[in-house]
């Protein structure tokens, strides 16, 4: 698994802006959304191919819809309380990384009066991706994926996504990664 090298995290939240499909970008550095039950607002958004070129120009935060993140977390019953009213906050915060090659990051936080969890993901270059190849291949990920039991990393095209601080467990990262991956493309 890559290491994350995170010292800092920074900003506001602000509340989404209304829209039916992902938006490009996200506030400088970080956003929160409520999300409903139903496909509200959207928070995410896709890269461009100027951004692939350039790990470090793509927008980490902007890859996870909240309608997305609801769906995530009713399938893991986040809050094994829920009920169909239930609303589910994400909180999206850039990070700053400080490492060698060039990469982004985002930490989410999934939460509602019951339950919260975070996970942050990072994206760098795959130029190195067989180092992190390993444990069981997880298909219709990505360009390929692998799950080593802690943590999934996936490739598309020449970039690598994979999860750093996770406290969900279990597989709710991978399934996070499942809606944000066609947005990296």
């Amino acid at each position: 698994m890559p290491a994350f090298l995170l010292t800092a995290c920074s900003g506001s939240s602000a509340k989404a802006p209304a829209a039916s499909a992902p938006s490009p970008t996200v506030d400088a550095t970080s956003q929160a959304a409520n999300v409903g039950t139903s496909a509200g607002p959207s928070t995410g958004g896709s890269t461009s191919s100027s951004s692939a070129a350039n790990p470090a120009n793509v927008d980490v935060c902007a890859l996870l819809t909240q309608a997305d993140a609801n769906a995530v977390a009713r399938a893991h019953g986040l809050d094994g309380a829920q009920t169909t009213t239930t609303t589910y906050t994400l909180t999206a915060k850039k990070q700053i990384d400080t490492g060698i090659e060039p990469t982004s990051s985002c930490k989410f936080t999934i939460a509602d009066d019951g339950a919260e969890g975070t996970v942050a993901f990072q994206v760098g270059s795959a130029a190195h991706f067989s180092v992190y190849s390993t444990g069981t291949k997880v298909n219709g990920l990505g360009d390929e994926a692998y799950d080593d039991g802690s943590s999934t990393v996936v490739r598309v095209g020449s970039l690598m996504i994979s999860a750093g601080e996770d406290s969900f467990g279990g597989s709710f990262a991978t399934d996070l990664l499942r809606k944000m991956v066609p947005n990296l493309k």
